[in-house]
């Protein structure tokens, strides 16, 4: 349960800074908040934010197993971005989150996966209901574009009592070949999602609302529903075979993908919520899906911290390419909405890979 809690506090810390970040750098260009905003103004930058972040979490992931350095480094990046007065020092501040992130995390993860299927899958639950409740505290509490920073700072705390949790094991020549296939979907899911990151948020400001409650329920709403179905096919799923679980995952992120191309067309909040909590369930069902089958062929654990690498990798350089994939498409004169089937594609090659690893499975 304390790996649980800590994803819990990491995930709302980040998400709350998430809701808070384009908020600050519309500050520093001196842009006030209407009901809708130029956010290709801000795009590039939101980008290259994401990019500070996930690089320095992925190098950090490589030694990670740490903490309570980890913790410490969490809680100097998240003041940082109280008090940062332009664009390098918010920068600055995240990559210090970034790299407290990488430390915590493979201890997080191998500590759930040696409660099995069931732990994976409660911790993915933990964490997409911090995500979805720190983007509806942020909504609520701001004020003013830090407000939301003051609050989540004593929730770094919490990740400092994590065990390392480390667990060697062996793996078959059959399992060696299914990773080398997943180690490829992490990484495109990595660089799919480090994309969306930009694109999504200047989307929904310039498009959608501007305002930070509508603004932040389409962030959080979704993860709230996803969470309470996950839980209850959690079990389900648990029953299946590697390869049956493997075969679900890839017709999941396939859903997930088709859903993505028709929110590029959304404009009506409502409307993109229904389709977020559809999309949002699907994704989450299939990481779980795919990291419970990962689980059966391997009794290690250091393949998930493999696993997060090439997330991590891919997610690292992702948010600069939405960003400037963004700003470029509205250049033109095309909306940067569109930029999402582009991330859609991305999705289907992945889907077709874990099909492949389902195949390799048997």
């Amino acid at each position: 349960m304390r790996e649980e809690i800590a994803a819990f506090s990491i995930a709302f810390i980040a998400s709350a800074i998430m809701i808070s970040i384009p908020y600050i750098l519309l500050s520093f260009k001196g842009i006030p908040i209407t009901n809708r905003v130029p956010a290709e103004k801000i795009a590039l930058e939101l980008g290259a934010i994401n990019t500070a972040f996930m690089i320095s979490r992925t190098l950090a992931s490589w030694w990670g197993g740490k903490p309570k350095l980890g913790s410490s480094l969490m809680a100097l990046g998240t003041f940082g971005v109280l008090v940062s007065w332009n664009f390098p020092s918010l920068a600055l501040a995240r990559a210090l989150q970034g790299l407290g992130s990488g430390f915590i995390w493979p201890s997080i993860e191998m500590g759930a996966a040696k409660r099995g299927t069931k732990g994976l899958v409660q911790l993915n639950a933990s964490s997409n209901l911090g995500f979805s409740l720190g983007s509806i505290f942020a909504g609520l509490v701001l004020g003013w574009p830090k407000e939301p920073v003051i609050f989540v700072i004593p929730l770094t705390a919490i990740p400092f009592f994590i065990k390392k949790n480390e667990v060697k094991g062996k793996m078959s020549k059959k399992g060696k070949k299914v990773m080398k296939l997943l180690y490829t979907v992490a990484f495109l899911n990595g660089l799919a999602l480090g994309m969306r990151g930009p694109i999504f948020s200047a989307y929904v400001l310039q498009y959608v609302s501007a305002s930070p409650i509508i603004f932040s329920s389409i962030g959080g709403v979704p993860g709230l529903v996803t969470l309470v179905v996950s839980l209850l096919v959690a079990g389900r799923i648990d029953l299946m075979s590697a390869s049956r679980k493997l075969h679900l995952s890839s017709i999941l992120k396939a859903s997930q993908s088709l859903i993505l191309i028709i929110i590029a067309f959304v404009r009506d909040p409502v409307a993109l919520i229904v389709l977020l909590t559809l999309g949002r369930l699907s994704a989450m069902l299939s990481v779980s899906a795919s990291k419970a089958a990962q689980a059966q062929l391997s009794s290690g654990t250091k393949e998930f911290g493999r696993r997060q690498s090439m997330f991590g990798l891919g997610n690292a350089f992702g948010p600069i390419i939405g960003g400037a994939l963004y700003k470029y498409t509205e250049a033109l004169g095309v909306p940067g909405s569109y930029d999402l089937i582009v991330v859609a594609l991305l999705g289907l090659a992945s889907s077709f890979l874990l099909w492949r690893a389902s195949s390799a499975s048997r």
